[in-house]
């Protein structure tokens, strides 16, 4: 199975417990109501929160990968396309950072989010993009 963007049934909403998610972030909570999901590999997607002052331009997503909620937070450095039409984002991963002795780690988690946030595209469920790709800055 590949990730597809679906809106939050009721019950999944409480099952992955979002609302303290949610609430974890207070104000800056974006509170979605939809995310990217894997099923089959049991990996979850969700944008929860827009940086402001000392993280302004950078966006933090909740990924739940290895059985546990992660959180991504993201810095755009390019971007291009047309909307409506074909969308491409290059990313700067701030957190999470990984130690240098776990190369294969970082490798495996950047590969597993780089496959969410291209199925995610723009916008998730509100996507207009009729493709996109999603680099990481190495």
């Amino acid at each position: 199975m590949t990730f597809v963007n679906e809106y939050i049934s009721k019950k999944d909403f409480a099952q992955f417990r979002l609302a303290e998610l949610d609430d974890a972030y207070g104000i800056e909570a974006t509170r979605s109501d939809n995310w990217t999901i894997d099923r089959e590999r049991d990996m979850i997607l969700r944008l929860v929160g827009r940086g402001r002052e000392e993280r302004a331009g950078q966006t933090e997503y909740a990924f739940y990968w290895g059985k546990r909620w992660t959180i991504a937070r993201v810095r755009v450095t390019d971007c291009g396309g047309t909307r409506n039409g074909p969308q491409w984002v290059r990313y700067a991963l701030v957190i999470p950072s990984f130690p240098a002795s776990v190369p294969k780690l970082k490798e495996l988690y950047l590969q597993d989010l780089k496959e969410a946030l291209t199925a995610y595209r723009d916008f998730g469920v509100r996507s207009n993009a009729t493709e996109f790709s999603a680099f990481f800055d190495e």
